[in-house]
């Protein structure tokens, strides 16, 4: 009887737009019967998978000091690769800040690349858990730490109907006492729970990323609630934190599908649920530019979709072009909250019947949120919505949420 094979060598590469992880793939797929590439995208793709090593660039959307020490410390072998064609070294010099103690320059010949992968593989005495690592990773502050990720609800539509009202409506009400959920703002087209709710607009979303990568020269290491806004309030009180949006539509460059997952993550680990304010636009534009790359990540990745279609035969064809944009995402059926609802019981059934007729499967709940003179007030006040239709109907969809 022969002896078993030996288990191949797993190789995890990160995504990178350099030289160095095509010819390695080509090198493995022409010369190599032992060994496997894996793509790692996020930590998520990479808590499941049994690497050998790990190799990645300074270019490296999840590369942090507080993650690279601990896979190291649980016996994965990390590579990082730099540019050496950079005078300034400052690829070489961020791979060595965060942790990663072997460095290899991005032009050699992947077949000596593979031999030094192979030299600083994964020991076998040391146990593999990824969910382990990521538990351990940046630990939250006392009273903050969650023993499993809280749902993600995501809330979309077409622009102008009401989605950054409805998003703080149902922060306010899913959130209790002792349960803060977090409200976060990722609209990469017109980011404005901030101004909404009359808050800083510094630290923002891109200072969360900042932190969660590890490269924020000023809080470096620090939790990434650092990121959250606390220091003004309406009057009254507020019982849900804010992670307010990017600054500038034209900063949607500097939101990374790769950080955005993995803030997604994080997030729900830190906070009893999150509530995603997100842009309006999801149509793929990959043939020029990744333009709205941020909220079909936030809605693909979400456990729930609340789309907020305005109560108007305009509203509804809107919504219905927005709805064939979402169905590329491969995503559930969408809770439809109708904003601005007819008051007159014959055309909201009538305009109900319209969109299943349309929209088929695609959707599921209905749910209608009645004009009231409260929410223009609100927005003016920059407070919240007070007790009133509105108020009553929007925490009625949240226990629909929640419960579904």
């Amino acid at each position: 009887m022969s002896a078993p094979s030996p288990p191949p060598f797993v190789v995890g590469v990160a995504p990178s737009g350099r030289g160095w992880r095509g010819a390695l793939q080509r090198h493995v797929r022409d010369h190599e019967t032992d060994v496997i590439v894996r793509v790692i995208r996020d930590l998520d793709g990479a808590r499941h998978d049994e690497l050998d090593v790990l190799v990645l660039d300074d270019d490296t959307s999840y590369l942090s000091l507080p993650l690279i020490t601990e896979l190291q410390r649980h016996g994965l072998g990390v590579v990082g690769i730099f540019d050496s064609d950079e005078s300034d070294g400052h690829g070489r010099h961020h791979l060595e800040e965060a942790g990663v103690g072997v460095q290899l320059e991005g032009d050699l010949d992947p077949g000596f690349l593979l031999e030094e992968l192979r030299r600083h593989r994964r020991d076998p005495e040391v146990l593999h858990d990824f969910e382990a690592i990521i538990a351990r990773v940046d630990p939250p502050p006392p009273g903050s730490a969650r023993a499993g990720r809280g749902p993600v609800i995501a809330v979309g539509g077409a622009p102008g109907v009401g989605r950054t009202e409805l998003a703080i409506g149902l922060a306010a009400s899913l959130s209790g006492p002792a349960d803060r959920w977090l409200l976060a703002d990722v609209d990469d087209v017109g980011a404005s729970v901030a101004r909404r709710l009359a808050l800083p607009i510094h630290p923002n979303l891109i200072t969360a990323l900042e932190i969660l990568r590890g490269v924020h020269p000023q809080i470096e290491g620090a939790p990434v609630d650092q990121g959250v806004a606390r220091a003004v309030a309406p009057p009254g009180g507020r019982p849900f934190d804010v992670l307010a949006g990017v600054i500038s539509r034209r900063d949607w460059s500097l939101l990374d599908p790769d950080d955005i997952e993995l803030a997604l993550d994080e997030l729900g680990h830190r906070w009893p649920g999150v509530v995603l304010d997100c842009g309006p636009l999801v149509e793929n534009l990959a043939r020029w530019v990744d333009r709205f790359a941020c909220t079909r990540t936030c809605l693909a990745r979400a456990d729930r979709i609340v789309g907020v279609l305005d109560g108007s035969p305009s509203g509804l064809v809107r919504f219905l072009d927005w709805l064939v944009d979402l169905n590329a995402l491969d995503v559930g059926p969408v809770t439809v909250a109708v904003n601005r609802s007819p008051a007159r019981v014959g055309s909201r059934i009538e305009l109900e019947q319209s969109l299943r007729d349309s929209a088929g499967g695609r959707v599921a709940d209905i749910v209608h949120l009645p004009q009231d003179p409260r929410v223009v007030r609100a927005a003016w006040d920059a407070t919240l919505v007070g007790r009133g239709p509105f108020h009553r109907a929007v925490a009625g969809l949240a226990r629909e949420v929640v419960a579904g």
